[in-house]
């Protein structure tokens, strides 16, 4: 993958984030907005998704 600002944007938001110097949901927006530009993202609607997540709703799992 190439390396854009949008990449470099994310991932200095997704640092800053950690160091508690901007709200998480402003990191999470912009890594979803690379994400999305790079077309990294699963529709919501997957079947795969779906059977996970009702795999992982199990008794054993926390």
């Amino acid at each position: 993958m190439n390396k854009d600002a949008s990449y470099t944007i994310a991932l200095n938001a997704c640092r800053a984030a950690m160091r508690g110097e901007v709200e998480v949901e402003i990191a999470r927006g912009l890594y979803a907005a690379f994400a999305e530009k790079h077309d990294l993202l699963v529709p919501s609607g997957d079947p795969v998704i779906a059977h996970r997540r009702r795999r992982d709703r199990g008794p054993h799992i926390r």
